[in-house]
């Protein structure tokens, strides 16, 4: 589905087609169609494709800042880490290393092996 295309806010060239309204956002119509088929009577196609569009957008906006804030966050602690390897004559190339083997301990779904 298409929300599930924004999940990773990835889609750049999709994303824009959206904003610049080249593409609709349907999410209702594929969800429950019955519903839709009440609302566009009640409102009209256009309405219900406005309201989908500024929701998708929010969604959109609300978890890239999560992932911003989250980024921003790690970067804090990947810096105190980094500092105290290099007190500790500790590589770029090891530090590297070491997070090659740490990610190879988990699995596609972000948990451990």
């Amino acid at each position: 589905m298409l929300y599930d295309t924004y999940n990773d806010l990835t889609n750049l060239p999709e994303l824009l087609d959206l904003l610049n309204n080249e593409i609709t956002p349907n999410i209702l119509k594929e969800l429950d169609f019955d519903r839709y088929l009440e609302l566009e009577a009640e409102v009209g196609d256009d309405e219900i494709i406005s309201a989908e569009t500024t929701l998708l957008l929010y969604y959109i906006n609300y978890h890239f800042s999560n992932y911003l804030e989250a980024m921003e966050e790690l970067k804090r602690d990947m810096q105190v880490l980094l500092a105290k390897s290099r007190c500790k004559r500790i590589s770029r190339e090891e530090i590297h290393a070491l997070i090659d083997e740490i990610y190879q301990n988990y699995d596609g779904n972000g948990g451990m092996k």
